[in-house]
């Protein structure tokens, strides 16, 4: 069965922020399994210790058999359309299931950066983690409603 997890570091604290978060998880599946974890941050005051423990956290959450892509400020940039042309790629190998990475507010220890996960680039501006979640959300909604040709994409 082809599945989607959206797995990041800490909590969404806005309220509006998780409201478009429901809305759009309840949107998603109605195409595919979703599951969000939320994983808890370091309480080290270490950044670089921090980051090597949130990224130790997401790792243990990963298959070898799942397609796993960071979302990281170097990485690639993709059009909606783009975008859902590769969802769409994945659900044709690997069983289809995906995970989207978010890093904590100090982003993602390098050795993970460089273990040749897939990275792809939002924006070249600067958004928090919690506005990250919501796009990244409605990206994939808007992927399924251009998959299957319906009218929210314009």
């Amino acid at each position: 069965m082809y599945r989607i997890r959206c797995i990041w570091v800490g909590k969404t604290k806005e309220k509006y922020l998780q409201s478009g978060m429901e809305l759009y998880q309840k949107k998603i599946k109605r195409y595919v399994a979703l599951d969000v974890i939320e994983l808890k941050p370091s309480s080290s005051s270490d950044i670089l210790q921090a980051k090597k423990q949130e990224t130790a956290l997401i790792q243990n959450q990963l298959l070898s058999t799942e397609t796993t892509y960071v979302l990281d400020q170097f990485g690639k940039d993709f059009t909606s359309i783009e975008f859902a042309q590769m969802l769409e790629q994945q659900k044709e190998i690997q069983h289809g299931h995906v995970n989207f990475i978010i890093g904590g507010a100090y982003g993602i220890d390098p050795s993970m950066l460089d273990a040749g996960y897939p990275k792809i680039r939002f924006s070249a501006m600067t958004f928090t983690h919690q506005m990250i979640r919501l796009f990244l959300l409605e990206q994939i909604y808007r992927a399924f409603t251009i998959m299957n040709h319906q009218a929210y994409h314009h």
